[in-house]
C-alpha cells in the first residue's frame, strides 16, 4: 500500500517563492517515488495581494499537477492597501478551513505543515492528533524571531502570541524539519531534542537551468558589454536592498569608469520605494525590471555575471540559506553574499563567490570589482557554483532523504 502524505502550506504554485518552490519541487519527486502525496493550500493571490483570475475562489477546488493531488481552499487578497490584519485573517482562516476540510476528506498515514504562518502547521498538528497519525512541522523560518526581524514596529502582543504557538508546536511536533544547521542550533539551544530536529535544505532542479545561454542575450540586450550584477528574489525590510543603490553610486563616482550594472527582479514591500529613490538620486547604474514568472528566470540569470544576495545584519539571518543562492548554483554564477553564518560559510567553503559585509556598500563595492577585474577567478567560482549545487542540493536527493526521514517516523508509530 501506497504511503500517503498530506502537507499543508500557504504557498503552492502558481505563487511564485522559495515556499511555493520548496513545496512543489518535494512533493513532486515523491509522486515520482510512488507516494501517494496531497497538498490542501489557500486559493493563491499574486504578489500585490490580488487572487489569481485563473481560479474561481470556490470553496474547494481540486486538481492534480505533476502526479499531487492538490486541494485548493476559498481565499482572499491581501492588497497592499489593505491593513496588516487582513493577513492575520488570511492566515487564520487558511488554519480553520484546513482543519474543517482534511478532516472530512482526507486520511494520510502522515502530516506536514509548514511555517510560515504558523497557523497552518498548527492546524496540521490538531488534524493528526484526532486522526492518530504522526505530525512533522517544517520550519523554514524561525518564530517568533522572523516576526520581529522583519517589522519595522512588531507588537509584543503579537510577538507572544507567536512565541506560545511556536513553543507548542516544537515541543509537541513528532518531527521537526528545518532548511539550514544554523536553524538546528538554535532550537537544540531552545531544549529541543536533537534527535527530533533533521535538516533538508532547499535546493535546486539542475535541468531547470539547462540550455538558456543562447536565449539570454535579448533579455537584457541593452546590457551586453556591461558587467551585470543581479538580485532575483523578493524586495522586502530584510533584505536591505539600498545596499545596491549606495554601491551603484560609489562605483559610478569611481574615476576608473567601472562598466558595471545592477538589474533587481522581483517585488515587495519595499519595491515602489527604493525605485522612486533610484529617480530621485538620478542613480543611471541600476535597473528595476519588477516580478518576471518563474520560467523565465533561468534566462534572465544567464544574462549576469553575478548573482547578490544580502539580508540586514541580524543575528537571525546568521542561520539563513536563501534559494537565491540555490538558483545561483543552478545557473553557474559566482554568488556576492552580504551575510554571516550558514550562508557565507557553505560559499566560501565551496569557493563559489565573494563574502561581503552587510549593509556595507564600500564592502560589496569592493568584492564587484575584484570580481570584474579577475575574470579567471570568476570562471573558477562559476565551475564550483554549479559543481556544489548539482552534487549536493539537487530537489532528488533532498526529497529522498526526507523521505526516508518520514518512513523511519511512520514505522516508529
Amino acid at each position: 500500500m501506497k504511503t500517503s502524505i498530506l502537507v499543508l502550506t500557504l504557498s503552492y504554485p502558481p505563487s511564485i517563492g522559495a515556499a511555493a518552490t520548496r513545496i512543489d519541487s518535494i512533493t513532486s519527486k515523491w509522486s515520482e517515488m510512488g507516494r501517494d502525496v496531497s497538498v490542501v493550500t489557500p486559493v493563491p493571490h499574486d504578489t500585490k495581494g490580488n487572487l489569481y483570475s485563473e481560479f474561481a475562489n470556490k470553496w474547494v477546488e481540486a486538481d492534480r499537477k505533476d502526479g499531487v493531488n492538490v486541494f485548493r481552499l476559498k481565499s482572499f487578497g491581501s492588497g497592499k492597501t489593505l491593513h496588516v490584519f487582513r493577513d492575520w485573517i488570511r492566515y487564520i482562516w487558511f488554519g480553520i478551513t484546513s482543519l474543517i476540510f482534511s478532516l472530512r476528506h482526507i486520511r494520510p498515514d502522515m502530516i506536514i505543515g509548514t511555517s510560515p504562518h504558523l497557523f497552518t502547521p498548527l492546524s496540521g498538528w490538531c488534524i493528526a492528533k484526532l486522526q492518530n497519525v504522526p505530525f512533522v512541522f517544517e520550519v523554514r523560518d524561525l518564530y517568533p524571531e522572523n516576526y520581529a526581524a522583519t517589522n519595522d514596529n512588531p507588537s509584543w502582543i503579537i510577538y507572544n502570541i507567536l512565541d506560545l504557538i511556536a513553543n507548542f508546536l516544537y515541543s509537541y511536533s513528532d518531527l521537526i524539519v528545518v532548511v539550514t544547521p544554523g536553524m538546528k542550533d538554535s532550537l537544540v539551544k531552545r531544549g529541543i531534542d536533537s534527535d527530533r530536529v533533521v535538516i533538508h535544505t532547499n535546493g535546486l532542479n539542475p535541468d531547470f537551468y539547462e540550455n538558456k545561454a543562447d536565449v539570454s542575450k535579448p533579455v537584457l540586450k541593452n546590457f551586453r558589454n556591461e558587467f551585470v550584477v543581479m538580485y532575483v528574489g523578493s524586495i522586502k525590510r530584510e533584505h536591505g536592498l539600498r545596499i545596491i543603490l549606495d554601491t551603484a553610486e560609489i562605483i559610478s563616482d569611481d574615476a576608473n569608469n567601472w562598466p558595471i550594472v545592477f538589474v533587481v527582479i522581483g517585488s515587495g514591500s519595499r519595491y515602489d520605494s527604493l525605485r522612486s529613490e533610484v529617480k530621485n538620486r538620478k542613480i543611471n547604474n541600476v535597473y528595476f525590471l519588477g516580478p518576471k514568472p518563474k520560467v523565465e528566470i533561468p534566462k534572465y540569470l544567464a544574462a549576469a555575471d553575478a548573482a547578490l544576495v544580502h539580508l540586514i545584519r541580524d543575528p537571525l539571518f546568521e542561520t539563513a540559506l536563501p534559494s537565491k543562492i540555490f538558483e545561483a548554483m543552478g545557473a553557474k554564477l559566482p554568488i556576492l553574499v552580504g551575510m554571516k553564518g550558514d550562508a557565507a560559510r557553505l560559499v566560501n567553503d565551496a569557493e563559489a563567490g565573494f563574502i561581503f559585509e552587510p549593509e556595507s556598500p564600500d564592502s560589496l563595492a569592493g568584492v564587484i570589482k575584484l570580481a570584474y577585474d579577475n575574470p579567471d577567478l570568476l570562471t573558477h567560482q562559476s565551475k564550483n557554483s554549479e559543481e556544489t549545487g548539482r552534487r549536493h542540493f539537487d530537489w532528488k536527493t533532498i526529497a529522498g532523504e526526507y523521505l526516508q526521514d518520514l518512513h523511519r517516523l511512520i514505522s516508529k508509530n
